[in-house]
């Protein structure tokens, strides 16, 4: 696991980059992309462990935009344009493909093209309340007891009504193998081009393939870029290497002389369970569909079908 020193560290460094940043330059560059008519920042910026949102509001004709930008003390600059490919292209192509409400893109550059050197992705702004205002609580109890109709409220009904609609739309589109979508170049645009030029072109870019990346685990060895897959047990046999690596290469941090005999036996047999039990291979090759991340972010990830049964004692 990652030191705590460390990872104190990243925090701090990222806080203070997102701090240095300066809302007339993001204001600046909001305003070229509407012909230079002036904005204001009408809420403070926000951010996470990847990325920081500015909030810019256009008075005429009204308009609200977000300015997102990548924050690289968690990424490498590759994998910040990989992301906003895959970000840009995905958004692109569900708003096409379903109805799944998804902010209009209104503009992006990647690294070498922007002007600061930081990819970033301009859209809508779109007014909301969190889950958490809704009374909705992180932890397994609270979410757990939501699947029992007699005690659901009815924002629980709402919300589930809302995913399984996302969840039966994202499953009606099929492609032919693993990965994430984008762009065959990034000279094309993924805003302008049509539709057909979207495809599975990208490695299936995921939060623990960044953050191994962030760690010096090079996980570009296990799912290099730009290459796709094309078989579910091709994915998860990487998946599991990549398990293998972060066991291997990172320290042992705050365990006893117990608990890494533990780690080991239970990674022993989940591998097992995976490869005899879990993955259906008649599935194999396909078709492979874009996944979702409970409960409000679309990923781009395509991945096989699998088998859901209870594992053999």
């Amino acid at each position: 696991m990652r030191s705590q020193i460390k990872t104190d560290k990243i925090e701090a460094e990222r806080a203070r980059w997102v701090a240095a940043l300066n809302d007339s330059d993001v204001c600046r560059l909001a305003s070229s992309f509407r012909g230079g008519d002036p904005c204001t920042i009408f809420r403070p910026r926000q951010h996470g462990a990847f990325n920081v949102c500015f909030f810019v509001e256009f008075k005429s004709p009204w308009q609200c935009w977000v300015v997102r930008f990548p924050i690289p003390i968690t990424l490498s600059k590759a994998v910040l344009d990989e992301k906003t490919e895959v970000e840009v292209t995905t958004m692109r192509y569900v708003s096409a493909k379903t109805t799944i409400p998804v902010p209009k893109v209104h503009a992006y550059a990647f690294s070498d093209s922007a002007p600061n050197g930081l990819p970033y992705i301009i859209m809508d702004y779109v007014d909301g309340r969190s889950l958490k205002d809704l009374g909705f609580k992180s932890g397994t109890e609270t979410w757990g007891s939501l699947i029992f109709a007699g005690r659901q409220t009815a924002a629980a009904k709402h919300l589930h009504r809302q995913l399984a609609d996302v969840y039966i739309q994202l499953r009606q589109l099929e492609f032919p193998r693993i990965g994430a979508l984008g762009l065959p170049s990034r000279e094309v645009s993924a805003l302008t081009c049509d539709l057909d030029q979207i495809g599975v072109y990208n490695r299936p870019l995921s939060i623990d393939m960044a953050l191994q990346d962030l760690d010096g685990l090079q996980p570009d060895d296990i799912f290099p870029p730009r290459e796709t897959l094309s078989t579910a047990i091709e994915f998860a046999d990487g998946l599991l290497r990549l398990a293998h690596s972060k066991l291997d290469k990172e320290p042992d941090q705050g365990m006893d002389e117990v608990e890494p005999a533990s780690v080991l036996y239970v990674a022993h047999h989940f591998e097992r369970f995976v490869r005899d039990e879990w993955l259906d291979r008649s599935a194999d090759r396909g078709p492979f569909v874009l996944s979702m991340s409970i409960p409000t972010c679309v990923l781009c990830t395509v991945f096989g079908k699998a088998k859901h049964r209870p594992a053999r004692a």
